[in-house]
């Protein structure tokens, strides 16, 4: 009965292992990489004419002071 408990221990202790050495740091290497490509081709789009357009996009002000304007 122990024997058993120990061999199943033992090689979930290895599973656990296998995983986080090996697959965990593959994993984020490739995810980092499709991530990388996709935003790569989503800045060389042809939706997008240019990059300045996508420039002022992002720095553009969502909040405005509206004490600043003049009446």
């Amino acid at each position: 009965m122990y024997s058993i408990l120990i061999h199943i221990s033992g090689i979930s202790i290895l599973e656990i292992l296998f995983y986080f050495l090996y697959i965990g740091p593959f994993e984020s290497a490739m995810f980092k990489k499709s991530f990388r490509s996709s935003l790569k081709s989503l800045m060389l789009s042809e939706h997008i004419p240019n990059s300045r357009y996508l420039d002022d996009m992002i720095n553009y002000p969502s909040i405005v002071n509206v004490s600043d304007s003049n009446n």
